[in-house]
């Protein structure tokens, strides 16, 4: 019998709406595969980073979209990268814009992360956003003034950070920034 330990920083366990990318690699060989996600996006509650997490290998199929999605996940090591963006408020005011504002950087993140992927390790990424719906110009509108300086510096940093990382064991699967 092995002793195991698992750290859990503490900044991970606040209630804020959070952009995070999940990297599930397989030790010792170059596999890997990703995840995008974000918390705070339902109608009652924003669960902390940790909670999502745990959330992702639970045996409940509505919860555990890694699980879900990875055969044998038992065979990888994850390395969760995200983001915060404001502190979840409970009152019901402001909750709506809070989750416009966190579903277009999930978007975000998605596409970033997916123009980052080379071609050939693109099927690594196991929710890739595809964009296919129609969207009427001031939908469009209303996403693009979403995107603030600030918030586009989080996302940059987000995805730079994935792309460095998976490049430390796989270069040929990222490109630099363009």
């Amino acid at each position: 019998m092995s002793v195991y330990r698992l750290t859990i920083p503490g900044h991970s366990t606040r209630r804020e709406y959070a952009v995070y990318v999940v990297v599930a690699r397989r030790p010792g060989t170059p596999e890997f595969l990703v995840y995008v996600g974000k918390t705070g996006d339902n109608r009652e509650g924003c669960n902390p980073v940790i909670s999502r997490a745990g959330n992702h290998f639970s045996y409940n199929k509505i919860h555990s979209q890694v699980r879900n999605k990875i055969v044998e996940p038992h065979l990888y090591d994850y390395e969760y990268f995200y983001v915060t963006f404001n502190t979840y408020d409970v009152s019901e005011q402001n909750r709506k814009s809070s989750v416009d504002v966190i579903n277009e950087m999930e978007r975000a993140t998605n596409l970033d992360l997916t123009r980052r992927l080379t071609a050939s390790s693109r099927n690594r990424h196991l929710n890739e956003y595809k964009g296919v719906g129609y969207l009427k110009v001031a939908e469009r509108e209303v996403r693009r003034n979403l995107m603030t300086p600030e918030r586009l510096r989080l996302i940059t940093g987000l995805v730079d950070s994935v792309a460095e990382y998976i490049a430390s064991f796989d270069p040929t699967s990222v490109r630099s920034r363009e």
